[in-house]
C-alpha cells in the first residue's frame, strides 16, 4: 500500500518534471519564431 502510494506520487512528479522541461525546451524552440504553441 504504501509503495503503491509512493509509486502514484513519483510518477505524478516525474510526469511534472518531464513537462515542465519538455515546455520550456519548446518554449526555447518556438517562441523566436513566432508560432504558436
Amino acid at each position: 500500500m504504501i509503495y503503491q502510494t509512493f509509486a502514484e506520487v513519483y510518477d505524478k512528479l516525474m510526469d511534472q518534471l518531464l513537462y515542465s522541461q519538455w515546455r520550456d525546451y519548446v518554449t526555447k524552440r518556438v517562441a523566436p519564431a513566432g508560432q504558436p504553441i
